[in-house]
């Protein structure tokens, strides 16, 4: 399995990970200062990294059905989202 870190939408920089002294963890863009907490960015970037391989699979699937007389497919409609924290490489 490989590892992709969470990444700034806006930037496409890596976020840096603040531990507080209370044990609160925050993520920041260390280039717009953009920050949110730590499930917030993983819950966006998780949210992110499942559209993107979907939008892969309905473009493989398109491609499958494109060249086949036997199988028709139909475009999967899918609102487009803005996410906050992306993950890098997906």
């Amino acid at each position: 399995m490989s590892e992709h870190s969470v990444q700034c939408e806006c930037c496409r920089v890596n976020v840096q990970l603040i531990k507080q002294d209370d044990g609160a963890e925050f993520v920041r863009c260390p280039s717009c200062g953009k920050t949110a907490g730590r499930e917030e960015a993983l819950e966006s970037a998780k949210a992110y990294a499942v559209e993107a391989v979907a939008r892969q699979l309905d473009a493989q699937i398109r491609e499958i059905a494109r060249k086949s007389k036997f199988i028709k497919s139909k475009p999967a409609q899918r609102p487009v989202r803005d996410y906050a924290w992306i993950l890098e490489g997906v």
